[in-house]
């Protein structure tokens, strides 16, 4: 309907009583309109027009809440289909956006987000604070992926930036980086380990990681019963071991996990000692660059 002056087209200033069952008044004009209608798109209307409500039979109330009457009569002119917005502001739109979430008519309230969102006479801070208030996650991202200069990323950003979340500061960081100049590296950053440890200690440092992962990912993976995890622990140290420990069928549950860690003490003592010369060893390579094994 470009081109027509769509607020005249409908101007509820008629009383027709096949249509229009109640007058409100707001700043002094009337608009005749349908209760059954408001309160299909409004939970505050239909609160007000329908049950015990006082309200429920008059046929003239006022509303002290919009002030201007013109921003009532955009919220009748969306709900009936029309989308007059040239005739409007960004400023009489935002305010009509707040009259909907006051009054839940969800409908215009949509209709009014898509409009200030994609408004060109709308700046990029307003539109990012709607996108905040609103919860719009999304379009909170392509904002910051279309800014072009510093001073609209700066000014988006809040005086307390902890409240954002994770991906939208994430997103801030990455536009603020590529504002500046600063390309990001396409390769990895160095393991912090290689300047510490030999190649050959590395090695082997890598090895032992993936091996523990690996084995907590089967253990996982396995989602084995308690029974048979003692059993293949009863089988594993038999192997390295070559002893005959046997598992019988009626053994207690706790006798088993008990076989199966039975060790010397002479041995666990020495597992513990060995444990406890690496993570020395490893914490002053960590602290003391020039300390290097004498096998490098």
């Amino acid at each position: 309907m470009a081109g027509l002056n769509q607020s005249s087209m409908l101007m509820f200033d008629k009383e027709d009583e096949k249509i229009n069952d109640v007058c409100l008044v707001v700043e002094d004009r009337k608009f005749w309109c349908s209760k059954r209608h408001l309160s299909l798109h409004s939970k505050y209307f239909c609160s007000r027009f329908n049950g015990n409500s006082p309200e429920a039979s008059m046929k003239q109330i006022t509303l002290y809440d919009p002030e201007d009457a013109r921003d009532f009569h955009l919220f009748l002119l969306i709900i009936n289909g029309l989308r007059p917005f040239d005739e409007f502001d960004d400023e009489a739109v935002t305010r009509v956006l707040a009259l909907s979430k006051q009054w839940s008519a969800k409908v215009v309230t949509e209709v009014c987000l898509e409009h200030l969102l994609k408004s060109e006479r709308s700046t990029v801070k307003e539109k990012f604070f709607l996108a905040e208030l609103y919860k719009l996650e999304d379009y909170r991202e392509q904002l910051i992926d279309k800014i072009k200069t510093k001073d609209e990323l700066d000014s988006i950003l809040p005086a307390n930036p902890t409240g954002l979340v994770e991906s939208t500061k994430n997103k801030m960081f990455l536009k603020s980086l590529e504002l500046n100049g600063i390309q990001r590296s396409a390769e990895p950053a160095p393991n912090p380990l290689a300047f510490y440890l030999s190649p050959h200690e590395l090695h082997y440092f890598h090895r032992e990681e993936e091996m523990r992962k690996s084995e907590s990912l089967t253990r996982r993976e396995r989602s084995e019963s308690p029974e048979e995890v003692a059993r293949r622990r009863v089988a594993k140290r038999r192997a390295q071991r070559g002893g005959d420990l046997q598992l019988e069928e009626g053994e207690p549950e706790r006798q088993r996990f008990r076989a199966d860690g039975e060790d010397s003490r002479e041995e666990a003592q020495r597992r513990r000692y060995q444990a406890a010369q690496e993570r020395r060893v490893r914490m002053r390579i960590a602290h003391d660059p020039h300390y290097r094994r004498a096998d490098q």
